[in-house]
């Protein structure tokens, strides 16, 4: 029996087109119960320039205050590689307006464009998953700037520390159906032998997200590009059985068609 035959029979598409894709040598080793924020928008963002050089800082403000905001501690350098890695990462790093930045839907910082694209960030507010008040985003800001004052939004040192940097993950695929756009990220997970995926499917009237684990049988479903992409990146086991236990009818007529033109 041809598994490639049958696999290639069943995703036939002629619809799929591969647009980016990118390695990544400073990846990060993710735990079993990591959690990820990206891709879980709660308010509107809009994407950055695409034409950004890079991301630097205007002193050591910004640095300072992730490190009492933000967490976990990091040098500048730490701080400005996982920065200048996620810019190359659609969705990752967005804009809510101009000025205003935010990193995986979660992360929230100001920041100026230089006349040579220079992403410039003058300071980090915080994560919106520890300070819900940073949700009104806007009318703290306006506070800050009408009265003069210090808005306080430090994070205890201890819950500092359990935070994770934003995730990079070891490969990064773009990828594109007649209507649906694809963004795969490939995550290392300390103990599993194959890395999970965290792919974003996005129209122009809605976006879901699917955590997909190729080192077991997965009910989620998964469109025919997708496991073509998955295919064609040689994780060939997980697409057969995925086949055989979600397209079990054509998968059994393409078996018996390929027995019959052996015979």
């Amino acid at each position: 029996m041809n598994k490639n035959f049958i696999v290639s029979n069943v995703l036939k598409t002629n619809n799929l087109k591969m647009n980016k894709n990118r390695e990544f040598d400073d990846y990060t080793h993710l735990k079993v119960n990591d959690s990820i924020h990206f891709y879980s928008p709660k308010i509107n963002t809009f994407p950055l320039n695409t034409n950004i050089n890079g991301i630097e800082f205007k002193d050591s403000h910004p640095v300072s205050r992730w490190n009492t905001r933000v967490g976990p501690k990091l040098t500048e350098n730490q701080l400005l590689n996982i920065l200048n890695q996620l810019k190359l990462l659609p969705h990752r790093i967005r804009k809510i307006e101009d000025g205003v930045g935010i990193i995986d839907c979660d992360i929230l910082f100001t920041y100026k464009i230089s006349e040579n694209n220079i992403i410039i960030i003058t300071t980090f507010y915080g994560r919106l998953s520890l300070n819900h008040s940073l949700k009104q985003f806007q009318s703290l800001r306006k506070y800050n700037k009408t009265n003069k004052e210090q808005v306080y939004l430090q994070i205890k040192e201890d819950v500092l520390d359990e935070q994770n940097p934003p995730a990079i993950p070891k490969f990064f695929m773009d990828f594109s159906g007649t209507i649906t756009k694809y963004i795969l990220e490939g995550y290392v997970v300390v103990g599993k032998k194959l890395p999970v995926f965290y792919v974003c499917c996005g129209t122009d009237h809605s976006e879901e997200v699917l955590y997909i684990d190729v080192n077991c049988n997965s009910d989620v479903k998964i469109n025919k590009n997708i496991l073509k992409v998955l295919f064609k990146m040689r994780y060939s086991d997980f697409v057969w059985n995925y086949l055989q236990n979600h397209y079990k009818e054509q998968v059994s007529l393409l078996e018996r068609k390929f027995t019959n033109k052996k015979i």
